[in-house]
């Protein structure tokens, strides 16, 4: 089989908050859009569609965000969609949602979908964000004497570390 002469590669981010986010807060994604074949592709557009709520991987409720995009170059030149990718040339767009409190103790689920006249289609990877009370707690435990027990009887002190990891005081 032969690889097809054209190719684009679809990264999408979470760059604000990096962890998880609680109702009100605005997560912001970026999504890079590469043609990493050797020719040029043509009416390349994208859509971004976040779920979320119960069953979000199986349905849930879905919205479609708006994408700005531009050049990945400095200065970067905003790009409209549909446009056309030359060998090597990439994209960055942007966009944000604010969590809403039919969000929390869920997880969004955002993922974009890349369309052109010679690719028909290219998913770009899942971006999963809890929302809401994500409590998780870190516990280390580790022996502080240095002395070894010998017998029965011998003291032995441990040091025990906790540490909040969730995104609940």
């Amino acid at each position: 089989t032969m690889a097809s002469p054209y190719e684009l590669s679809v990264v999408k981010t979470q760059t604000s908050p990096t962890t998880a986010a609680n109702v009100g807060n605005v997560v912001q994604y970026s999504v890079l859009i590469t043609n990493i074949s050797a020719n040029s592709i043509t009416n390349v557009t994208a859509a971004d569609t976040l779920t979320t709520g119960p069953n979000a991987t199986n349905g849930g409720t879905s919205a479609t965000l708006t994408l700005t995009c531009a050049t990945n170059a400095v200065p970067a030149v905003p790009v409209t969609l549909p446009t056309t990718l030359t060998s090597g040339a990439s994209i960055v767009c942007t966009t944000s949602y604010t969590a809403v409190a039919t969000d929390a103790n869920y997880t969004l689920q955002n993922i974009v979908k890349v369309t052109s006249t010679q690719v028909p289609v290219t998913y770009s990877n899942v971006v999963l964000t809890p929302v809401g009370s994500q409590p998780s707690l870190s516990i280390l435990k580790l022996q502080s004497s240095t002395a070894v027990p010998k017998a029965v009887g011998d003291v032995i002190t441990y040091s025990i570390t906790a540490a909040n990891t969730g995104n609940v005081a």
